[in-house]
């Protein structure tokens, strides 16, 4: 297959097109070149599944405020809390042992009431004060809703459509509880141009913005279904950040299931978390158990879960300092070489003559497997890629391990990448941090910095196990390790284990 067939046949398999792009063969390139395209072609089948995320083209729109839902000072959320509470006491809810209080914010925390001994149950909410899905969509709403099944963009719409529709039900059984949710929920899909500049080159933005844009066409879609009954588009975007920022995923007689849960969604997040949760079918409902003593008058925080900051603050609105979870951008110039930047479109999707964002993190997972690849892919020769096609070190389209010279520079590259990254994080660096926002911006805006900083030291400290070709040297010396390491520790154990794996045996 010649160059110029290769093009053709990669046009027509991704819808693009190339004529700035030339693989014709001629004197001046190299005959391994051609036999490179040879190897590439074979692989090029319908587009990839997994292709990377698409970059918004430009800045979508905040999502509006929903007017019929009123802003309610902190003296009015005491009064929601003492009303939930009582409320769902009263329907078999056992809140003995906490007690909710509300900052000068507005924001509900929860606190033992009493000494809480570890494993002893800190509240019960019963099954029948839940927000379950499954009976949303038995509901009349939810089966019109089902006709939409796989074609929303987020799964929590058919749930937010019912919950914008209850919100307004004078009679609704979860008036009290409704009325107790967030009036405007603090989230960056609410925020102006002007907040969102704060976190430039960041994943934060990036997760932020691609979030934005899945509510417009849900919105539509829903408007046609249901029309005149559809809810507004602020109180869809009002409804699908509640339940992004509140919902539980539970275990409930076997199936799993999404949950708005009363009172339970008071808790805060915390590292390590407090207490733990369950949906026990025996007693039918939700039992929050404690994970450590608690003093009287302790906070008690849940862990959310292994999110990135960049996740946290999209659908929760704050980033967790020293964030073990936490990922980067890793951006990669346009290839020099037209024949790699083709074979990294046909085989990871990447934009042609375009520079390639990666987010990698602590762990050499698939973001930073990725940009491994891509790094590896444009440090080797020709004749070094054609030999590690044809030895089988190209693996569910990721390229292994071919020598030490070569992963030293392709190492050197992704730490190019993440310099390039710590300077553009450092030029728009905030220069005032006083108003929350600001705050949560720079926790985020420190914690990619400092994934990038551990990505940049990965090539210095991988160094002294890069000269012996033997995997058991490499396992040895990553079992070594801590097995709880974090950071930079982290991705050194990480990759370490990945070459273990990867060498040939």
């Amino acid at each position: 297959m010649d160059g110029d067939t290769l093009r053709d046949l990669l046009a027509a398999a991704y819808g693009t097109r190339l004529e700035g792009i030339s693989l014709a063969h001629d004197d001046d390139r190299e005959p391994a070149a051609i036999s490179l395209a040879d190897r590439i072609a074979p692989m090029l089948g319908a587009p990839l599944a997994d292709r990377p995320a698409p970059q918004p083209a430009e800045e979508p729109p905040p999502w509006p405020r929903w007017a019929d839902v009123p802003t309610r000072t902190a003296e009015q959320a005491v009064d929601d809390v003492r009303a939930v509470t009582t409320w769902a006491t009263a329907r078999g809810a056992d809140l003995e042992a906490i007690e909710i209080r509300v900052s000068p914010t507005g924001n509900r925390s929860v606190y033992a009431r009493r000494p809480i001994w570890r494993q002893d149950p800190v509240m019960f909410v019963p099954r029948d004060l839940m927000i379950v899905d499954e009976n949303i969509e038995a509901s009349g709403l939810g089966e019109v809703m089902s006709s939409l099944h796989g074609e929303l963009a987020s799964g929590h719409t058919p749930l937010a459509v019912w919950l914008a529709s209850e919100r307004l039900r004078p009679d609704s059984p979860w008036r009290t509880y409704l009325e107790s949710l967030p009036s405007t929920p603090d989230l960056p899909a609410f925020r102006d141009r002007a907040d969102m500049a704060l976190l430039v080159d960041t994943t934060a933005r990036l997760t932020a913005l691609r979030h934005r844009l899945t509510l417009d066409g849900d919105h539509a879609k829903v408007a046609e279904l249901l029309g005149d009954q559809a809810p507004s588009l602020a109180a869809l975007a009002w409804a699908r950040a509640v339940i992004g920022s509140r919902l539980f995923k539970l275990e409930i007689d076997g199936n799993d299931r999404r949950v708005l849960v009363p009172v339970a969604d008071f808790f805060d997040a915390g590292d390590g978390g407090d207490a733990t949760w369950s949906y026990n079918d025996a007693d039918r409902g939700l039992v929050v158990t404690a994970a450590r003593n608690i003093a009287e008058g302790e906070e008690i925080r849940l862990r959310y879960g292994e999110f990135t900051n960049a996740h946290f603050l999209t659908h929760y609105g704050f980033g967790a300092p020293d964030n073990p979870d936490d990922t980067a951008l890793l951006v990669f110039p346009p290839a020099p070489d037209p024949l790699r930047d083709v074979a990294a479109a046909a085989l990871w999707g990447h934009p042609l003559s375009q520079p390639v964002a990666i987010e990698a993190g602590y762990r050499i997972e698939s973001g930073f497997r990725r940009a491994l690849s891509l790094a590896r892919m444009r440090a080797a020769s020709y004749r070094d890629l054609i030999k590690g096609t044809d030895a089988g070190r190209w693996d569910l389209n990721e390229l292994l391990w071919l020598h030490a010279d070569h992963d030293r520079a392709a190492l050197e590259l992704i730490a190019d990448a993440a310099r390039a990254g710590i300077a553009r994080l450092d030029a728009h660096a905030l220069t005032d941090v006083t108003t929350p926002w600001q705050r949560t911006v720079a926790t985020v805006r420190a914690g990619e910095r400092a994934v990038l900083e551990a990505i940049v030291a990965l090539r210095e400290r991988a160094e002294p196990y890069l000269a012996d070709p033997s995997p058991w040297p490499w396992r040895r010396a990553a079992t070594s390790m801590d097995i709880m390491c974090t950071g930079a520790d982290c991705l050194v154990r990480s990759y370490i284990l990945m070459i273990a794996d990867e060498l040939p045996r």
